[in-house]
């Protein structure tokens, strides 16, 4: 299986395992069924299994099922309408386009990124490596690295995207992988510890996690937003691992960029009023962000950083609160 990318649900059948009752699974026509309990089938949205434990996920089967047919309908009309609609909706996409634009704009920073871990791992393993990736995200970068496997998940139907499933309960067996990634993703799960225990059970015996979760940030999922962790609560969050880095992902300045905009779309509850706050707030904070580059290697600086990234080796010790808050102690000390 290794050493070409594989983006065919097929390729992973010997890996993967029903995440209700955690046996194997076999095809059954376009489905997936699990080999112990019948009843346990998984269909799929062009290809893509949906491999959800129906019991323990806020994310319900029917619901793919039935957004997957109304975003058909609505495509297939998506040309209808006079000149000026067409122009119009010219205009927001190049409106849209723009907000991303500034919305993603990022100060480079010297921390780690995803295909440094990648790059790191197979360094170590001395092999093409097998790379879970947890909420897609930006995955595009498989693409510089391409002699890797890269199973992407996440719980929205998307482009690169093998499996819709929940973090919750990874379908799939254990020690399969060698790095496991997860990019923003433990801020938006109910459950931030289950989800990192998940991610311990799939990597094997010598295998990796790197990912990357805000702090100081407003809440940008709305309902579906629940966690933020400081730099001490980061750590424990990974109290399985051995820790490699433990860094700031974003400083200060981008922090204060980030409540700069929410503070000025706060004084408006109108859809559309928000839309123009938001892009003068996005436009008047984006010198500001330049400042952490000044700010990222300060201790002090960790206090407000507006996000961390852990990168860390599987381990069977558990480091202890005790052991924990020592070890902080001496490293943050001034």
């Amino acid at each position: 299986m290794q050493g070409r990318f594989q983006n065919s649900s097929n390729n992973w059948l010997d890996i993967l395992q029903c995440p209700i009752c955690q046996k194997s699974l076999k095809k059954d026509g376009d489905e997936l069924i699990c080999i112990q309990n019948l009843e346990h089938r998984f269909p799929n949205i062009s290809g893509k299994p949906i491999l959800l434990n129906h019991n323990n996920s806020v994310f319900r089967m029917d619901d793919y099922i039935s957004d997957h047919g109304k975003k058909a309908t609505l495509s297939s009309g998506l040309y209808s309408g006079s000149m000026a609609r067409n122009r119009l909706s010219l205009f927001k996409k190049l409106y849209r386009d723009f907000v991303i634009w500034l919305m993603d704009f990022r100060v480079k920073l010297d921390v780690m990124k995803q295909p440094d871990a990648v790059d790191y791992v197979s360094k170590e393993k001395g092999a093409p490596i097998l790379v879970l990736i947890i909420g897609a995200g930006d995955s595009d970068f498989f693409k510089s690295r391409p002699e890797h496997n890269y199973c992407i998940t996440d719980v929205a139907v998307g482009e690169n995207i093998q499996y819709i499933c929940d973090a919750h309960d990874l379908p799939f067996k254990d020690e399969s992988f060698d790095l496991v990634i997860a990019m923003a993703v433990l801020e938006i799960v109910a459950d931030p510890y289950r989800v990192v225990e998940e991610v311990h059970r799939v990597l094997n015996a010598d295998g990796y996690v790197f990912a990357a979760t805000p702090y100081m940030q407003p809440t940008h999922m709305g309902v579906y937003d629940f966690t933020r962790f400081t730099y001490v609560g980061y750590r424990r969050l990974f109290r399985r691992f051995d820790e490699i880095a433990l860094t700031q992902a974003l400083g200060p300045a981008s922090a204060l960029a980030y409540s700069i905009q929410y503070f000025l779309t706060s004084f408006s509850d109108t859809p559309r009023i928000q839309s123009g706050l938001r892009l003068l707030g996005l436009l008047l904070t984006r010198p500001l962000k330049f400042l952490d580059k000044f700010l990222l290697k300060k201790k002090s600086a960790l206090d407000a950083a507006a996000g961390f990234i852990f990168f860390g080796k599987k381990s069977q010790h558990t480091i202890s609160d005790r052991e924990l808050i020592l070890e902080m102690q001496s490293r943050l000390a001034k």
